[in-house]
This record gives structure tokens, sequence and C-alpha cells, in this order.
């Protein structure tokens, strides 16, 4: 491996801690590799046709024709395109008149052999074993006995205001994969798309909880006029204490989806089992239910295409908050997944943690 290949896995290694730990660091270097480092050495097969072997079901391998499009953002497991065409699969015909577009989530590897770039293989691979082992313990998770008393909302009183979580029954609130497979530029997976333009992400939750804190305040909501870069400067050498968001800012039907959240989190890994990128299979520790891995949905298409009864959070990918089960298991020995014991008053408190690092980026 190459001394820069040693210096990017040193960095990941900060994303394989705690699942709710932030710092400054962290942002830092994710804002780094996302901007500058992956749009240099990623693949690029956008505004082309790329064959894809869907490898869903391995003794059933299926030949799919997929036209790339536009690329729609960066992350830290792969690049998200837009796809215009897709042909020859059986769980997504006649594409061209499709209602909701599908998105492709190609994997950062490319051509590129080694220990390094095969880390963007196996994390893809593992979403993809995640999601299917959460989807396979769907029922299982319904039928557990604590479910029905874990969804239903009581008010100061006791009475019943809510039976059952923001989902339909039988579904998750999780964005569908349909493919997963191998083409020239590294693994790909076939998933739907959460619009961003009908989607809350952290930065926009957290407008709407600094909104409520003024009017808690009652603070002016007034836009101010952008400080002058002495002014800027005077403030970083003295920064003064500034009112931050507090849990109650958060709206009450959001609360209650970061409830639901953690919730299925606690119940899914008791019934869920998944394969391991080396083909072992093992439970599902703790599911990724950061607050950066959630987005907010209420418009009704949306709601629609993930199976909400009323608004709530959904995730556009799963897995595990480790990076991936290679890194720990092959370049960390000795090295175990620990489960997150944090209280549901913990989890919401990271939210509020959350948000308040958001907010600062927020004028």
């Amino acid at each position: 491996m190459s001394r820069f290949g040693y210096i990017l896995l040193a960095v990941f290694f900060l994303f394989a801690g705690n699942a709710h730990a932030e710092s400054r660091m962290k942002v830092a270097c994710t804002r780094i590799l996302r901007k500058f480092v992956f749009p240099l050495i990623i693949p690029d097969p956008r505004n082309q046709t790329l064959m894809l072997t869907d490898i869903s079901d391995p003794s059933h391998p299926i030949p799919v024709e997929v036209k790339v499009g536009a690329r729609l953002g960066i992350g830290m497991k792969g690049a998200v395109y837009r796809l215009d065409d897709i042909k020859n699969h059986p769980s997504i015909p006649d594409y061209a008149h499709r209602e909701t577009p599908l998105v492709g989530k190609v994997s950062h590897q490319g051509r590129r052999t080694g220990v390094f770039f095969k880390l963007f293989q196996d994390v893809l691979v593992e979403e993809h074993n995640v999601y299917e082992g959460l989807v396979n313990s769907q029922p299982a998770i319904e039928a557990d006995p604590e479910f029905d008393s874990l969804f239903t909302q009581t008010d100061k009183t006791g009475n019943i205001t809510q039976r059952g979580p923001s989902w339909d029954p039988g579904t998750l609130p999780v964005a569908k994969i349909y493919a997963t497979g191998s083409t020239p530029w590294g693994i790909a997976l076939v998933k739907d798309e959460i619009d961003p333009k009908k989607a809350l992400g952290l930065t926009d939750v957290a407008k709407r909880a600094k909104e409520n804190m003024e009017k808690r305040l009652g603070l002016s909501t007034e836009a101010k006029p952008a400080a002058g870069p002495w002014k800027r400067f005077l403030k970083k050498l003295v920064p003064s204490k500034r009112p931050e968001i507090e849990l109650e800012d958060i709206p009450l039907d959001m609360q209650q989806s970061m409830r639901e959240w953690y919730r299925l989190s606690q119940i899914a890994s008791k019934h869920t089992r998944f394969k391991l990128v080396n083909g072992q299979e093992r439970a599902l520790v703790d599911l990724d239910i950061n607050p950066d891995n959630l987005m907010w949905v209420e418009d009704p298409e949306q709601q629609k295409l993930f199976h909400l009864k009323r608004a709530g959070f959904v995730a556009p990918e799963l897995g595990e908050p480790a990076l991936t089960h290679y890194v720990r298991e092959n370049l960390v020995q000795g090295r175990n997944l620990k489960n997150n014991s944090a209280s549901e008053e913990a989890y919401l408190a990271a939210w509020v943690t959350y948000l308040r690092q958001a907010a600062k980026g927020l004028q």
C-alpha cells in the first residue's frame, strides 16, 4: 500500500469508534475526503451504459444494462448517481415510466486493487448484507413481544394516543435495494432515491430546532447582515456565549420518530443476522442510527415511497457504525465491536449535540 493509502486508512479509523461521538476532527476529515480526495481517485461512470451483474442471488446472477446519469453526491462509502435507464431486471420493469427514479451507489474502488481500495468494495457489500438481513428479520421484529408496547404512544395521563410505528406493517423505513452487483467500475447498489428537495437532512432539522429555540427565548428571527472579516476575527478571539438548541426545541413529531428508530435498532439487534464480507454470519450488533444517517420525510409522495403513515425519519442506507468488518477483523486483530448500551435519552442527547454542531453553520 502507498503512503497515501496508509494516511487515508488512518483517517478511516476515526470513524470506527463510538457511533455517537462528534468532533471537529471527524467533520474536517470527512469534508477533506469528500471534497478534495475522493473526486481525484474515484471512477467516473457518468453518461455511460454499464453492464451490472446482479449477484443479490449468487446462484442466479442477472446481467443488467444500466445507463448512468448525473452524479448526485459523494459519500464516505461511495458516489451516488441518477440512473437514466435500467433494462433486463425482473423487479424493475418499464423503468422509463416509473414514477420515482432510482439511483446507483458505486464504490470508490474502481479498477484498483489492494487492501485500501478493497475497503470500498467491502462497505457496499456489507450495506447490502445488512439490508437483506434486516428485511428478512422484519416478520420476527414485528412479532417480538415488546413491539406493540414500544411503539404505542400515550399522553401524560396514560391514555393511548397512537398505536404502531410511523411506517406501515410489513415494511421498514429504509431505502429499498433492488440490485447489488459488480460493474467495470466496482461494486454498485441500485436503490430508491430520497429526494433531497423533499426531505430534510441534519442541517434542515437543525434550522427548525433553532427557530423554535429563538421563539422560546424571545430572540429576533430576522436575518442579520453578514459580519465583516474583522468582526468575525474578533469573535473567534473572544467567543461570546450563545444560546444553544435544547431537546425541547426539537419538534415533538421528530422526537417521537427518533425514539422509534432507537427502539427499532434495539429490537433489530435481537433478531437480525447478516453475512460478513468473508461469508461468515453473525448477529447485528448496532444499527447505524446516527443523526447524520437519517432524513426527515413529510412530503406525501416520499412518505408513500417509504411506506410511512405519517411524517418520520427514514434511512438512505443501512449498516453498522464501523467503517467495515474488514478493518475490524483483518487489520485490527482482537478488537471487537461494542454493543451500544446507551439509553434512549442518551440517544436523544446525541441528537441535540449533532443539531448544535449543524446549527453553527446557520446565520
